[in-house]
């Protein structure tokens, strides 16, 4: 008896540690010492060209931007990327704004991340979508050369710059469009502290969510890009590199930690259902859940044979 029971305890315990073993954990995707696993892009310099310093890491391991420059002086915008694509993650990080502003912008102090990163590195932005770090605006989403996403936005600021709203709050689908290179939209409020601030994002695919302080401050879903062979017809953003703006303000990033969740739904859970309704821009109705194809994914009128993933209890984080 007493055998099969040491030997239950002992089955127990290797369960218990196989799961352990097996669940995804936070690891650093910044090691605190170099930009191993990263590159430099500086507008008018190129790839891994960085003669002015805007990148270096400080003693605290922090990455810190613009430390050489001259408080008031020209420089140029630029990114530090990652090598490796990422689809499936969660992503968190610290930042804090320096003292020094630099031309040609000395308004708002400025900075952001870039995410799904996708076709060639180029001056003044890749095609990709930015958590904005900028003051008093921290938690927008900027979607850079041609990319669309889909959010819920308070019915009330259409009229104006789109903000964003919980649906169960009352905020109404939006199909928002990048008719040109940059467009933005709110965050549904300003979580930003003076000092070090904790930022983080859930990514699955083509949907997105935004923490700053604890708080979410905006969701995007249906991330998706124009195709270059037919501007009427869109692919889904799904995927891309990682990457720290320097945007002439001097800023520091921290404690850069990455959590892969390929394969895995843990960490999930419903954050809202994409639902049936209207599309604010066309009036046209757009496909709920009840669209999907054999892969789950649906189409929609305003895209009709134009697949993406749609949120569902399956695939959307919280």
């Amino acid at each position: 008896m007493m055998g099969r029971v040491l030997y239950l305890i002992a089955a127990i315990l290797f369960f218990v540690r196989t799961l352990s073993l097996g669940a995804p954990t936070w690891t650093p995707l910044f090691n605190g010492k170099d930009f191993s696993g990263f590159y430099t892009w500086i507008d008018g310099k190129g790839k891994n060209q960085d003669p002015g310093g805007y990148f270096s890491v400080d003693p605290d391991s922090s990455i810190h931007v613009y430390a050489k420059s001259a408080d008031g002086s020209t420089i140029s915008y630029g990114y530090l990327a990652t090598e490796k694509e990422y689809s499936h993650y969660r992503i968190r990080w610290q930042f804090k704004f320096g003292t020094k502003r630099f031309a040609p912008t000395t308004a708002k102090r400025d900075a952001g991340l870039l995410y799904h990163i996708t076709g060639p590195d180029q001056d003044g932005w890749p095609r990709c979508v930015e958590f904005q770090i900028q003051e008093g605006d921290v938690g927008d989403v900027w979607a850079l050369r041609n990319v669309w996403v889909t959010t819920t936005v308070d019915p009330n600021s259409i009229a104006g710059t789109p903000k964003f709203m919980e649906a169960s709050a009352g905020g109404v689908l939006y199909e928002h469009p990048a008719p040109t290179d940059y467009v933005g939209l709110s965050k549904n409020a300003n979580y930003e502290i003076a000092g070090w601030n904790d930022l983080e994002m859930y990514v699955h695919d083509d949907s997105v969510v935004y923490y700053t302080n604890g708080k979410v401050n905006n969701r995007v879903f249906k991330l998706r890009q124009r195709m270059a062979t037919n501007p009427d017809q869109f692919a889904p953003l799904l995927k891309g590199k990682i990457g720290f703006e320097a945007e002439a303000a001097e800023v520091y990033y921290r404690r850069v930690e990455i959590m892969d969740l390929t394969g895995s739904t843990t960490g999930l859970s419903p954050a809202f259902r994409y639902g049936t309704g209207k599309s604010i821009r066309s009036g046209k109705p757009v496909a709920g859940e009840e669209g999907f194809d054999a892969r789950g994914r649906t189409s929609d009128a305003i895209h009709p044979g134009i697949y993406f993933r749609t949120p569902t209890k399956a695939n959307l984080m919280r």
